[in-house]
C-alpha cells in the first residue's frame, strides 16, 4: 500500500487536540480581520464583520445563518458555515472518543448517522426543507460520523474486509440515487426536499466508498493508479487552501481586477471574458492556497508528532 495511504489513516484517527489543529483555519480568521483593514470590504460590509465577529471567532457561522440567512454572512464569507459544522464536531468528537470503549465506537457511529438521517427526514417532513436543515451540526454531523466510521474500521481486520467489499454496492447505489434525484429536481441543489433527505446521506456515504477504495486499493491495481494520480494528490494536500481562499480570490479579481463585464464581448459573447476571469480565479486560488499550506498549515500539522494516537 502506498505510503500516502499510511498517512492518509493517521489523518482520520480522532485527534486529542483539536484546539491545536484549529489554529490552521488562521487563514480565515486573518481574512476577516484583513479585509476591512486594507479596504478590501466596503464600510457597510466592515461594520457587518465587526457586528458579527463573534460569530466567527466561536466557530459559529452555520448558527448565524441559520438563523437570519445568507445574507447575514458579508464579504463573501457564507461558506464558512462548512468550516463551523467542522470544528464544532472536533470539539465534540474527541470526548467522546475519551468516554466510549473501542469496540462501541463504531456502533455509536452507526447510531449517529441513522438518528441525523432520521431527524433530517422528520424535519423535512414536517416543515419542509430549509436552510437550518443544510447548515446546522445536528442535521449534519452523519457526514463526519460516517469518516470516524472508517477511522474505527481500519483498526478492526475483520470490519475493514467489510468495508472493503461494501464499496462497489455502496457507490453503485449512492450514485443511482443522487441520479435519480438530479433526473427529478433537475440539479442536486442542497436546498431541494430530496437532496435534504435522500441526497446527504447518499453523498456521506458515496465519499466514505471512496476513502475506503483510496485506503485499500492494491498497489497494482487500476484504482491505485486513480488515487495516485498526481492532480488528485495535489488537490487532497492543498484542498483546505482552496476552499478557505478561492471565494476571496474571486472577489478581489471580480471586484478589483478582472470583472469580466469590463471586457468587450467577442462575437457577442462573454464566454473569453468568463473564461479568462476564471483561470486567472483558479491560478491565483493556487498559489494561495500553496502559500497558506507552506506558512501555515504544514508547520501546524507538524505538530501531531507530539500527539500519541491510541
Amino acid at each position: 500500500m502506498p505510503d500516502h495511504f499510511d498517512l492518509a489513516r493517521d489523518e482520520a484517527r480522532p485527534c486529542v487536540l483539536p484546539l491545536l489543529l484549529r489554529a490552521a483555519r488562521a487563514p480565515v480568521v486573518l481574512a476577516l480581520a484583513i479585509a476591512p483593514a486594507w479596504g478590501l470590504a466596503t464600510p457597510g460590509q466592515a461594520v457587518r464583520l465587526r457586528a458579527a465577529r463573534t460569530w466567527y471567532w466561536t466557530h459559529s457561522v452555520n448558527v448565524l445563518i441559520a438563523r437570519a440567512g445568507w445574507s447575514a454572512t458579508p464579504w463573501h464569507t457564507g461558506h464558512l458555515w462548512s468550516l463551523s459544522v467542522e470544528e464544532q464536531f472536533y470539539v465534540l468528537w474527541p470526548v467522546i472518543v475519551f468516554m466510549i470503549e473501542r469496540r462501541t465506537l463504531a456502533q455509536l457511529c452507526v447510531a449517529i448517522m441513522v438518528v441525523v438521517a432520521v431527524l433530517r427526514l422528520w424535519l423535512v417532513s414536517t416543515f419542509g426543507p430549509s436552510t437550518a436543515v443544510y447548515v446546522l451540526l445536528p442535521t449534519r454531523m452523519d457526514a463526519l460520523t460516517t469518516g470516524a466510521l472508517i477511522a474505527t474500521f481500519i483498526e478492526e481486520p475483520a470490519q475493514w474486509a467489510i468495508a472493503r467489499r461494501a464499496v462497489s454496492p455502496v457507490a453503485a447505489t449512492t450514485i443511482v440515487v443522487l441520479g435519480l434525484i438530479f433526473f427529478r429536481e433537475s440539479s442536486l441543489d442542497p436546498s431541494g426536499r430530496l437532496m435534504q433527505t435522500a441526497g446527504f446521506p447518499a453523498l456521506s456515504l458515496l465519499g466514505a466508498a471512496a476513502v475506503v477504495s483510496a485506503a485499500s486499493a492494491p498497489s497494482a491495481s487500476a484504482h491505485c493508479w486513480v488515487w495516485n494520480l498526481p492532480a488528485l494528490r495535489f488537490l487532497g494536500r492543498y484542498s483546505y487552501g482552496l476552499y478557505a481562499w478561492h471565494p476571496f480570490v474571486i472577489a478581489f479579481l471580480r471586484e478589483r481586477v478582472l470583472a469580466p463585464t469590463a471586457f468587450p464581448t467577442i462575437a457577442g459573447s462573454h464566454l473569453p471574458a468568463n473564461a479568462l476571469a476564471t483561470t486567472a480565479a483558479l491560478g491565483l486560488s493556487i498559489a494561495v492556497a500553496l502559500l497558506s499550506w507552506s506558512l501555515l498549515e504544514r508547520p501546524f500539522l507538524a505538530l501531531k508528532r507530539f500527539v500519541r494516537y491510541h
